[in-house]
Formats: structure tokens, C-alpha cells, sequence
């Protein structure tokens, strides 16, 4: 997390209070800031959009400038038809049973498999667009 130097979110189905504790306990609530984001914000959770454009409102970015990572495709899709690029995280137990292509149909354009992978990708994305 370090050595990505963007402004990073959390933008999950989890209950806050769930998602904090998730968050202290590996110790990464540190790179969030303020910007940690839960379904108890928004109306609809994930599989609609609405938290994702819930997220880039707050922040104060365009959905063309957001890079989502998401671990299933539910919440790829969501992010896809908020407009923002995903990329595929397959690196924990649940997603590592879900296939490729349902991440494909889900609009994810590249799967991943390790987080020491994503300075390179987010470097990757930067020089594409």
C-alpha cells in the first residue's frame, strides 16, 4: 500500500462497524484516511452501483478516474456500470473458487492474483490511459 501514492478507498458490503474491526485488525485502516466506505451509507449495497458512485462523490473524482479492485464479480459489476475500470483480485480463499470468466463478464479486465502485483498494474493502467 505504501508504494501506491494515489488516494485509496474502502468501498464494501461489510457493516461498518464489521469492516473497521476487519480493517484494524490487519492494520490497513492506516492507508484509508477518512475514505473507508460500508452498504450502511447507501440505500442499495453492491450489486448496484450506488455505493461506488456513493464512493467517487465523496472523493471528489470522476468514475472514469476511479481503479476498482474487487474480489467478486458482484462487485466488479457494480463497479463496471458505475463506469470505472476493475481489475480482478483472486488472491483470497472465496474468490479463488469463482472463475475467470465470470470476472470477465463482470467487465474486470485483468485478474491478479497477488497484491504485490498492484503497483505495476496501477503504473500499467496509468501509461494506458
Amino acid at each position: 500500500m505504501k508504494a501506491i501514492d494515489l488516494p485509496k478507498a474502502v468501498a464494501s458490503n461489510s457493516h461498518f462497524p464489521r469492516l473497521l474491526k476487519l480493517l484494524n485488525s490487519r492494520h490497513l485502516d492506516q492507508y484509508f484516511d477518512d475514505c473507508i466506505f460500508s452498504a450502511d451509507m447507501v440505500s442499495k449495497p453492491k450489486s448496484s452501483p450506488e455505493l461506488y458512485l456513493f464512493v467517487e462523490e465523496k472523493m471528489g473524482v470522476l468514475p472514469s478516474e476511479c481503479l476498482v479492485i474487487e474480489d467478486i464479480p458482484t462487485g466488479a459489476r457494480a463497479a463496471h456500470e458505475a463506469g470505472m475500470k476493475v481489475l480482478g483480485f483472486i488472491g483470497t480463499a472465496q474468490s479463488q473458487k469463482i472463475s475467470d470468466q465470470s470476472f470477465f463478464e463482470a467487465g474486470v479486465y485483468i485478474i491478479f492474483n497477488d497484491m504485490l502485483q498492484l503497483p505495476e498494474l496501477i503504473q500499467l493502467e496509468n501509461r494506458c490511459y
